[in-house]
């Protein structure tokens, strides 16, 4: 209607329009449908979970070793068993200390992620479905409820000639 600038049509018919948002709609669709399904994205969450649960484990024996260190140092410094200076005994727990406290930072921030994953995969799965049911239905649906699902999806859609 010429009311602003545009390099197009004045009108198009609504089937025209309809069928090509219909065609792209399907083209997405089908690309959804191929994609992973649930089961392969609870594999690989899983291995992921597993790759982090071996980090956490490995970081708990560490700090069971320099825990078990700093204590045989401790003791010996009490019952005078230990051949080594004041000073390099507090060196040495010192270092066990700092060593104590990096890996416990470790743990906290594995933990975080783990936590990160699980809500990541959490909020994923209701989506996915949510897609893959829009996309079996779409396919089955009259014209009206394509246009709701579409509404759900899509904020705004550009005409122009190609």
């Amino acid at each position: 209607r010429k009311l602003c600038q545009c390099d197009g049509q004045s009108t198009y018919t609504a089937k025209k329009v309809d069928a090509a948002v219909c065609g792209v709609m399907m083209d997405i669709f089908g690309k959804i449908t191929g994609a992973p399904d649930e089961m392969v994205l609870k594999r690989k969450f899983d291995k992921e979970i597993a790759g982090c649960k071996a980090k956490q484990t490995k970081i708990n024996m560490e700090l069971r070793k320099y825990t078990n260190q700093l204590e045989k140092l401790i003791a010996d410094s009490l019952t005078g068993d230990s051949v080594y200076s004041p000073e390099q005994l507090s060196a040495a727990i010192n270092a066990l200390n700092q060593k104590l406290e990096d890996r416990k930072l470790q743990l906290e921030a594995l933990q975080n992620e783990m936590a990160n994953k699980k809500a990541s995969m959490e909020k994923v799965k209701p989506s996915y479905e949510r897609f893959t049911g829009w996309a079996n239905e779409f396919m089955l649906a009259s014209t009206e409820r394509k246009k709701m699902i579409i509404s759900q999806l899509v904020s705004r859609i550009e005409i122009s000639k190609w």
